[in-house]
């Protein structure tokens, strides 16, 4: 296996929030109800959101729609 391929897995473990590296004492898994998992999948589900809001507000979505969108998957 290729020492950059290595490397990127190990990067997005840790961008994941699955491990964390220590320098000069390698890396551990972090469990799975750590604060650090959990700050990274907020981060992700604001993005998607903001994404989502600026996407409806550039097609001239009303609130009304967004919310009702959102409801509707939150249901399934």
């Amino acid at each position: 296996m290729s020492v950059i391929t290595t490397t990127r897995a190990y990067s997005e473990l840790e961008a994941e929030g699955f491990i964390a590296t220590m320098q000069g004492k390698g890396s551990v898994v972090l469990a799975t109800d750590n604060s650090l998992l959990r700050e990274q999948y907020l981060l992700r589900i604001e993005e998607g959101l903001s994404t989502a809001i600026e996407t409806a507000r550039a097609m001239g979505m009303s609130e009304e729609e967004l919310r009702d969108i959102f409801n509707h998957l939150l249901e399934t």
